[in-house]
């Protein structure tokens, strides 16, 4: 493996994208892209879903998809849940 150098002509960071944009002084017409990797959530869709409530979390089960998912809720989390389905 072969390491090299770079000296950094310029620095520049875009907030909103979380990119950081390096230019290097040896190649003119290269810029370099540093950014965190794309966060993916995976969705899970429950059709007319039982619901169980427990103490502090929230139960949905899915018959005919044989799923269940189970959120807990922190006290304060499950006020402003309460607030939001007002």
């Amino acid at each position: 493996q072969e390491e090299s150098n770079t000296t950094v002509q310029k620095l520049e960071l875009h907030h909103t994208r979380q990119e950081l944009y390096i230019f290097p002084k040896s190649q003119q017409q290269l810029v370099i892209r540093v950014a965190l990797p794309e966060v993916k959530y995976q969705r899970i869709e429950i059709n007319n879903p039982e619901i169980l409530v427990e103490e502090n979390s929230i139960l949905f089960q899915d018959a005919t998809q044989l799923l269940e998912v189970q959120i807990k809720l922190t006290p304060e989390q499950l006020n402003q849940l309460k607030e939001k389905l007002k």
